[in-house]
């Protein structure tokens, strides 16, 4: 398991409610190019967000069955993220697999590389994500929608017990089947939310606006997308108004400290 705790100021409370999502498989072109870190093939992932009002987390879950040799040591790896109303630090454990124990001991704690420990925490400043949200803020004003065609496949479907209108997004590399719906309370005050707190809103925003501009001049939240070959899917699989239980925003605490400056890359 891996796993972190992130805190940092918030005015508003969090946004109350829970969601889950899939995705595996190759990503088209088209989402790659949008993407704000490199990525083609990605085993199977579970994601998690939810919210009680004081504190909202998110955790990744990898796939049981991980058919890239390199990753399969990380089978069963979560990734859990937890941002608090109050503070401006961030406070990361690390829980690691026990086929990946001893490779992360002898990167991060080479002391203890024979007894390798279950998991780590880290705790540092909260990093100010205005300069990294900008390359992203100028990515998305030089997507031209002119190069992306959509079209309504005038069709419905079931996606996550909510019913979505069908879409196709056509570039010149790719089609992807899109399923929108044009509401989505707690994905709307989620995103809304985090972007006020981490400093992208102009971010969120411009992308916004961008995806109107797509989806016939309406708000529209993709909740399904695939590859025309199947190669790829990524959708909602269930989403609740409920605050998840408790033990959804714990973060371990019996993992070994160690000082964040380890973690740089020298120079």
């Amino acid at each position: 398991m891996l796993g972190g705790a992130y805190c940092l100021s918030a005015q508003a409370p969090a946004p109350v409610g829970m969601m889950t999502w899939q995705l595996s498989g190759t990503l088209p072109k088209a989402v790659q190019a949008q993407s704000p870190m490199p990525m083609s093939d990605i085993p199977k992932m579970q994601f998690q967000f939810g919210g009680d009002g004081k504190r909202f987390a998110m955790s990744v879950a990898l796939a049981d069955s991980v058919s890239d040799p390199a990753m399969a040591v990380f089978a069963d790896a979560t990734i859990k993220m937890v941002v608090r109303a109050g503070g401006d630090t961030v406070d990361v454990a690390i829980g690691v697999p026990a086929a990946a124990r001893a490779m992360v001991a002898s990167l991060a704690s080479p002391e203890n590389s024979a007894n390798p420990p279950e998991g780590y925490r880290i705790s540092a400043a909260m990093p100010n994500l205005d300069s990294l949200m900008k390359a992203n803020i100028d990515k998305v004003d030089s997507v031209n929608t002119n190069d992306v065609k959509t079209r309504s496949l005038a069709t419905t479907r079931k996606v996550g017990g909510l019913t979505c209108t069908n879409w196709q997004m056509i570039t010149a590399t790719d089609t992807v089947d899109v399923c929108v719906v044009e509401n989505l309370p707690f994905s709307g005050a989620m995103q809304s939310w985090m972007a006020s707190k981490l400093n992208f809103a102009e971010l969120m925003k411009r992308a916004g606006s961008t995806t109107t501009q797509l989806f016939g001049g309406k708000m529209a939240f993709p909740i399904r997308l695939s590859s025309g070959d199947g190669s790829f899917v990524m959708e909602m699989v269930s989403t609740s108004d409920a605050a998840p239980p408790a033990a959804f925003f714990e973060i371990p605490t019996a993992f070994k400290s160690i000082d964040p400056k380890k973690l740089q890359t020298p120079g």
